[in-house]
């Protein structure tokens, strides 16, 4: 009897160790809607921009943008607050990219968009566009002039 409650015990152990785990790793590949000095304010698959980094000057660029990319409603950003940048990696159909962080490197002059496939497997290699439009404080804006790079999947 009491070995029966033992085994019972370490199963249990066991499978709560097993679902903190997947829950942990279902976190880790979700999409971050914001950083440190920067917030996502869409994401959208199979759009490219007709550059890998677009910045978004005004609300009339904002608005084509946001036509373009097929969204619903209407962006909702400060643009005297917030520099917006349209975004453009490249996944594959199975594993979309994913927007991990956006550093600021003031010395090189330089705002990094960094992008990972995610916590994902078995990933295809037919290529995909994926688009996201982020909103960054302009009180992180390197001085100007100033790039925006990407890194990554």
């Amino acid at each position: 009897m009491q070995r029966l409650t033992r085994r019972r015990i370490v199963l249990a152990v066991i499978g709560v160790v097993c679902l903190v785990a997947f829950i942990r790793v279902w976190d880790l590949s979700s999409q971050p809607t914001s950083g440190d000095g920067w917030r996502l304010l869409a994401r959208q698959r199979a759009v490219a921009g007709s550059e890998p980094t677009i910045p978004l000057a005004d609300a009339a660029a904002l608005a084509n943008a946001w036509q373009k990319l097929r969204l619903h409603g209407e962006p909702q950003v400060d643009l005297t607050t917030y520099a917006v940048f349209w975004l453009t990696t490249s996944g594959t159909i199975g594993c979309p990219s994913r927007l991990d962080d956006v550093t600021f490197d003031p010395a090189d002059h330089a705002i990094v968009g960094r992008f990972s496939l995610g916590l994902t497997s078995g990933c295809d290699h037919a290529k995909v566009p994926d688009s996201f439009l982020v909103a960054i404080d302009r009180a992180r804006l390197p001085a100007e002039p100033f790039q925006v790079r990407l890194t990554g999947p």
